[in-house]
Order: C-alpha cells, then structure tokens, then sequence
C-alpha cells in the first residue's frame, strides 16, 4: 500500500510538475505576444504622434501662402516649413487651388517620412505609408485646417519597379484633386485618381483612369471609371500616348452607392481590385 502511495504520489507531482511547465510556457508565449503588440503599439504611436505635430506645425505656416490654383507652395515657403517639422518628415509636395468650387480655398500637400526613419513604413508593422496626403481647407483668412489626410493612396518609393519612385504628382484643377502614379519596366502602368465633393459633402473619389501599355511595341489601353454614374470604358492606345486613345475596346458598368461612396480617405491604390461589375 505505502508503495501504490508513492507511485500515486510521484504520479501527481509529475503531472503537477508538468501543469506548472504547460503554464510557464504559456506565460512567456503571452509574454513575447505582449512584447510584439505593445511595440507595434509603441511604433504606431510614434508614427501619429509625429504626423499631428507636423500636421499643426504646418496649420499655423499656411496663413502666410496663397496663390493661384494648381500652383506649388514657394520653395522659401518649404525650406522654413522643413525646418519646424518634426524629425524624419519633410514637406514633399503640395499643390493649392479651390477643390469643389466652393469659394474655399485648398491647400494638398504630401508629408514624407524619410528613409531613415527608425520604424518600417508600407507594408510593415504600421500598414501605414511613407507618404501621406493631407488636405488643408481655409476656414477663415487667417486659419487653415487639416480635414482629410490618406496614408495608403501614394505608394512608398522603391515600389514602381523599373522606376523606383512611383509618385507621378497632384494637381487641383477645375474643382477636382488628382493624384497620380506610374511604374513598371517595358510593361508600364499608371493610375489617376481623380476626387471632388458628392453629394454627401464629403470627399470622395469620382473616377480613375487607368494606362498600361508596352515600351516595346507603343501599344496598350487606358481606361476610365466613373464612380458617380458606375461606367466603365476601355480606348486602344499606341505609341505610348494614353492621352489619345484611339477606339473603343470595352464598356461595362459596375455598381455605386450614391449613400454610401468611396471616401478619399478609405482610397488606398489598387481600387479598382475591388470593383464589382454588373
């Protein structure tokens, strides 16, 4: 009997002994999850923290720049702006004009974190880009405000293949902003993405206009998506020259949600992956 006792005894002292390993394991499986979500937590933090300070610094400059539409901020203007920015952001771009014709006047501008910023940007732990657009509305003669601002539309650089820097420009014209890019090698791609204020109030995109085409050969298509009425259309291009399309391959509709648009914000490049067609 003494002998079954011990057995016994041992028996449970293993299983205990082995409980309170399963357990430790378990801890410091817990342990480095935790470590992993409070630094991605840490590395976020730092990212915003950094984008509202260069977000207010620029909210108290912009009072002393107005010019015409479609026109860039003065190379004066952005030297000093840089200079107050916080460390590892620059102003990269900027284009200014009225978005949606309402006597507002808007100022875009494209904040880079740089490359030696410490954290990884894209497609790392924050899924935030390097490049993010903001857009500054006039609220009075002397104040603007940052109202819309997209993390995920500009594509970092490094990513446009053959070209490196993907990152084709803005522009403010006739209402509308446009943002645009273009990549590729012999096979090059580029993509407008044209916003303006529907009827919602809100910002939101209005269309896409898509361009592939062959270096080799000259020949490819470009096509337009019309978010407002739900068309699409496709044009034979040669020569390289999607400002010409020549005729017609394609026409089709897909389906739009006046409610419930696509807002500038939730805008990230690749839209068009999402699109359902009729």
């Amino acid at each position: 009997m003494k002998v079954g006792k011990m057995l016994i005894g041992m028996i449970c002292m293993g299983s205990v002994l082995m409980g309170c390993a399963d357990a430790e394991d378990s801890a410091e499986a817990d342990a480095f999850v935790d470590i992993d979500d409070f630094a991605a937590a840490g590395e976020q933090q730092d990212y915003e923290q950094r984008l509202e300070e260069a977000i207010t610094v620029l909210e108290g400059q912009l009072s002393e720049t107005k010019a015409g539409d479609n026109t860039k901020l003065s190379e004066e203007f952005t030297d000093a702006v840089n200079a107050k920015l916080p460390e590892y952001i620059r102003l990269r771009d900027s284009r200014q004009g009225d978005i949606g014709s309402d006597g507002k006047y808007d100022i875009a501008v494209v904040l880079q974190f740089t490359k030696d910023y410490p954290y990884e940007t894209g497609d790392g732990m924050l899924a935030y880009g390097e490049n993010v657009l903001c857009i500054f509305t006039e609220r009075s003669q002397e104040n603007y405000q940052c109202l819309y601002r997209n993390n995920r539309l500009i594509r970092d650089d490094g990513s446009g293949g053959l070209i490196e820097n993907p990152y084709a420009g803005i522009e403010i014209c006739d209402g509308f902003l446009t943002v645009s890019d273009y990549s590729g090698s012999a096979d090059r791609r580029g993509e407008d993405y044209t916003f303006g204020f529907g009827q919602t109030g809100d910002l939101e995109l209005f269309g896409i206009r898509l361009y592939v085409y062959n270096t080799n050969t000259g020949e490819g298509t470009v096509e337009y998506y019309d978010f407002q009425t739900g068309t699409a259309e496709g044009y034979n291009i040669e020569n390289c020259n999607e400002d010409e399309p020549l005729t017609q391959c394609f026409k089709r509709s897909f389906s739009v949600d006046p409610k419930q648009p696509v807002l500038f914000e939730d805008t990230e490049g690749g839209q068009l992956l999402e699109i359902e067609y009729d």
